[in-house]
């Protein structure tokens, strides 16, 4: 795949342009400037939806999955960051299993386009996978199939982690012992998936929200934002106009809160990667207490 990428665009771009550009025939190509490289159900819609609101930011598809598809256009899929599933695909599971895949689409980006600014925003790993689970399953998900979903892929990473390493196990979409994951638990491991980004980048070259602070502090946040994106500042009247707006792609709410015994059980079992996070960002913030 990667070498496929790397033919499609050239070593060089146009001068005095902001986006990486090229022409190629009579057409003018790009890639994107910058990347939302969040996770799904941790507010990448809505944070994508302020920050095209800048006229200086062209609206686009939010989640063309580029690098996972190729499709040349700006980028806020909610999958750049951690979605890497046919990594055994192009690597020997055997050979890689103490490690994981050796390239992950940190590197390609990187490879092609060092200059990348990167937002992340993040969510409590425990309340976003129940958000993922009961946003992309059918209304007969409840509280209890969560529980026992959870259960039952926990056993999954348990197993996959006696033949190989945490870090693969995270990338790890494949069967264990001919069983799949239930629910996505391992996108809530953000330790791994941005330790793997701040091993290419550069620390400033990303910047790191929470949901839960930008759903109550987007009129502060959001210039803070731009500011990162090299974008023009906005009058506050307007940075207010924009905050306004009800938050897009809510987490649906028919199967009731989660269990209290699902979420001890998440709660311990993300702990390690919450405690790596805040140590890797330097901010207690995200342990999430």
């Amino acid at each position: 795949m990667a070498a496929t990428i790397f033919e499609s665009v050239p070593t060089k771009f146009m001068k005095g342009i902001r986006n990486p550009c090229w022409r190629e025939e009579n057409n003018i190509l790009c890639l994107p400037a910058f990347f939302l490289a969040g996770f799904p159900k941790a507010g990448t819609t809505d944070l994508w939806a302020k920050i095209s609101a800048h006229h200086h930011v062209v609206h686009s598809v939010k989640e063309p999955h580029y690098w996972k598809w190729r499709q040349i256009v700006g980028d806020g899929s909610a999958s750049t960051m951690w979605d890497n599933h046919k990594w055994r695909k192009y690597f020997d599971f055997d050979a890689c299993k103490d490690h994981g895949p050796p390239y992950v689409i940190a590197d390609i980006i990187h490879t092609i386009l060092p200059n990348s600014k990167i937002l992340v925003i993040l969510r409590n790993p425990t309340d976003r996978l129940y958000s993922d689970y009961i946003f992309f399953g059918s209304k007969s998900k409840t509280a209890e199939t969560f529980h026992n979903d959870v259960i039952g892929t926990i056993d999954w990473f348990n197993a996959c982690l006696q033949i190989a390493s945490h870090r693969a196990c995270a990338y790890n979409q494949e069967e264990i012992n001919g069983k799949r994951q239930l629910v996505r638990l391992n996108i809530g491991l953000y330790s791994v998936y941005v330790r793997d980004w701040l091993n290419v980048f550069p620390r400033d070259q990303l910047m790191f929200l929470r949901l839960e602070d930008w759903h109550y502090m987007c009129p502060e946040i959001l210039p803070k934002v731009y500011a990162f994106l090299e974008l023009a500042s906005l009058p506050p009247s307007r940075i207010t106009e924009i905050c306004s707006g009800k938050p897009l792609n809510p987490t649906r709410k028919y199967a009731g809160p989660m269990l209290k015994k699902t979420r001890r059980i998440l709660d311990q079992f993300y702990l390690g990667t919450k405690q790596e996070l805040a140590t890797i960002l330097e901010d207690v913030n995200f342990l999430w207490k």
